[in-house]
């Protein structure tokens, strides 16, 4: 994505907002309903990818609050996100359970 975006010239943050969530994002929540028993340090490291990307897409300095960069481009925290595919995934097996067991 930095290869994409410089400070005089390159892609737009749409465009590259639309890479992020098109290329990178699926790889960082690949299997993330496994995630949520994974240690914290682990789950950092896949935020601290995110993070990056938002600094590339929004063009912030590193002072610039997560937070903020999350609210100016609309995507959510990862861990959100997994959180609510781990619902998901939860409710799917509990459907298929009592499905089964009818």
């Amino acid at each position: 994505m930095r290869k994409l975006a410089g400070s005089h010239w390159g892609a737009n943050e749409k465009i590259l907002k639309t890479v992020y969530q098109g290329t990178v994002r699926p790889h960082l929540e690949y299997g993330s309903s496994s995630w949520a028993t994974a240690v914290k340090t682990h789950q950092q490291a896949l935020d601290k990818v995110q993070n990056q990307a938002l600094r590339i897409i929004t063009g912030a300095m590193k002072s610039t609050p997560i937070q903020k960069m999350e609210q100016v481009t609309g995507i959510p925290p990862l861990s959100k996100r997994r959180d609510c595919k781990t619902m998901v995934q939860a409710t799917k097996y509990q459907c298929t359970h009592d499905h089964l067991n009818e």
